[in-house]
């Protein structure tokens, strides 16, 4: 079925049928490729169907129970490797260390009874062979389960729970202020500072972040002083995550959108749209629905969307 999306760069609407999503797209105005990655509608952990579940910046979906196991995550593995390390390896040990005593050898001589060390070395060995397989194997189960919070993380409506270190990682690898080129030294440590904010969506991805230094991290935010260490957003439901809870409520209980729409060269207008799902388009949240204003299926950034009201009836439709 034919439908029109916003180009990622320019906003002109680009025509393309619904079975290309997944696939590249060119627009015919500025040649810009850009990808459509489709209608979410499944868990990004489990894969599974996510009705109801909770939200991430780009539109994608998780489960609560998922992502708790997630978090709370316990390999099986777990007790095998402890009972190997505290009980079976030490006892295996602790047999070698009597079989080489002065006084078994003693007592064998006189016994003519065969020793068990070669058997006992032997087990030994194929229990520390075994705990180190497992080691590597409990290692990448909580390197994947690591990723997994990531690819959360990368899209948290809030500053995420792994916070810290993205911001200590990307300070690091920078020494100057990429604003004005101000030095970091001490008691004067760079920020981290998002390029598109929380706020309209931005993600927590290193590519979205820059560092700057206090002087000019505060001026970004249009404030005297940014204190890092007072981060007010934390926790709270950010407008954007608003915009986004009221869209899936008004596609839930099948209802009318009305909003004001910005876009990208500045032409304003009030819309009312019918919405039917969430997309990924390029690195934007979009909303699709039928537009009462253009009589057609269109696709709107929610970034570019304010005033938004959930109706029974569209409102007064026109262009500013």
């Amino acid at each position: 079925m034919p439908t029109s999306i916003p180009c990622p760069k320019c906003n002109v609407s680009v025509e393309f049928n619904e079975d290309r999503y997944g696939l590249n797209l060119e627009c015919s105005s500025c040649k810009h490729n850009f990808i459509v990655q489709g209608i979410f509608k499944n868990c990004k952990i489990c894969a599974k169907e996510c009705e109801g579940g909770e939200l991430l910046a780009n539109g994608e979906k998780y489960h609560r129970k998922c992502y708790e196991d997630l978090v709370n995550f316990r390999s099986s593995l777990e007790d095998t490797i402890n009972h190997l390390q505290m009980i079976e390896i030490p006892q295996l040990r602790e047999v070698i260390r009597k079989e080489k005593g002065f006084l078994n050898n003693l007592s064998r001589i006189f016994s003519n009874k065969p020793s068990k060390l070669l058997e006992v070395e032997k087990s030994l060995n194929d229990k520390q062979a075994r705990l180190n397989i497992l080691g590597n194997q409990h290692k990448q189960e909580n390197n994947d389960n690591k990723q997994k919070l990531m690819g959360l993380y990368d899209y948290w409506m809030q500053y995420p729970p792994d916070w810290k270190e993205r911001h200590d990682n990307l300070i690091k690898l920078h020494r100057v202020c990429q604003t004005c080129g101000t030095p970091s030294f001490r008691g004067s440590p760079l920020q981290a500072h998002h390029r598109v904010p929380l706020g309209k969506g931005g993600s927590n991805k290193a590519d979205n972040l820059i560092p700057l230094c206090a002087r000019c991290h505060a001026g970004s935010h249009g404030l005297d002083e940014f204190n890092e260490n007072k981060i007010s957003d934390i926790g709270k439901i950010s407008n954007y995550e608003k915009k986004i809870r009221l869209i899936e409520d008004a596609i839930k209980n099948n209802k009318i959108l009305n909003f004001k729409y910005e876009k990208y060269e500045g032409e304003q207008s009030f819309r009312a749209i019918k919405p039917s799902n969430l997309e990924r388009v390029g690195k934007s949240t979009c909303v699709v629905g039928f537009c009462y204003l253009r009589n057609e299926k269109r696709t709107f950034k929610i970034d570019r969307m304010s005033k938004i009201e959930i109706a029974d009836e569209p409102g007064k439709c026109k262009d500013l």
